[in-house]
């Protein structure tokens, strides 16, 4: 409370057991320096700080935790967790990073220089959608299919959602609303964008 003089509320201690493993070091980066610092849970200390080619604009970490893609307007920059080692940036996909399959064989990078959408897979653009700027993605939980939200086209002024589906190719949706995130299900049942 206020100034200290609520009373706490407690429930019921509960415990929540989930599958997959607990993350040991994390990554810390920062959109105004090249460097990325890692820091080590179990030594309970700041690991040496590893240079980028460029000052990233985000990042994002595949689900098995052992590459990191980090975006920038020179190029893609990669980064492998085991032995902390960072590729040359890929000058051929400028951008921002928004999600990463789980199975980490496709990165999604939106361009809003050149106004596209591509996915990435072994370092190059295997598909792109044009004319239009992501604003975040969310993969099914079999990587065959990404939900991608965009901002308003300001051409024709309409707001889009995009789906890539391995099926089906690209998908465009027009909707009356601008929507900013998706989620997916788990299982894969449908994506929910928040107005």
């Amino acid at each position: 409370g206020y100034l200290g003089n609520g009373k706490p509320l407690t429930s019921n201690a509960i415990t929540v057991n989930t599958s997959g493993n607990s993350g040991e070091v994390i990554y810390m980066a920062s959109t105004s320096s090249q460097y990325v610092v890692p820091y080590d849970f179990t030594l309970k200390q700041q690991g040496a700080p590893i240079k980028l080619q460029y000052p990233p604009n985000s990042m994002v970490m595949s689900q098995d935790g052992t590459t990191i893609y980090f975006g920038s307007p020179q190029g893609l920059m990669t980064m492998t967790t085991s032995g902390n080692t960072v590729s040359a940036a890929n000058q051929a996909i400028p951008g921002t990073v928004l999600a990463v399959s789980p199975d980490g064989s496709t990165v999604v990078v939106t361009d809003p220089t050149r106004q596209t959408v591509s996915l990435v897979a072994s370092g190059a653009v295997t598909t792109s959608y044009g004319n239009l700027v992501g604003t975040s993605a969310a993969w099914s939980p079999d990587s065959q299919t990404v939900y991608i939200t965009t901002a308003t086209n300001t051409t024709n002024n309409t707001n889009t959602l995009l789906t890539y589906s391995s099926f089906n190719n690209w998908q465009v949706t027009t909707t009356h609303t601008l929507y900013t995130d998706v989620a997916v299900t788990v299982p894969h049942i449908a994506a929910y964008f928040p107005a």
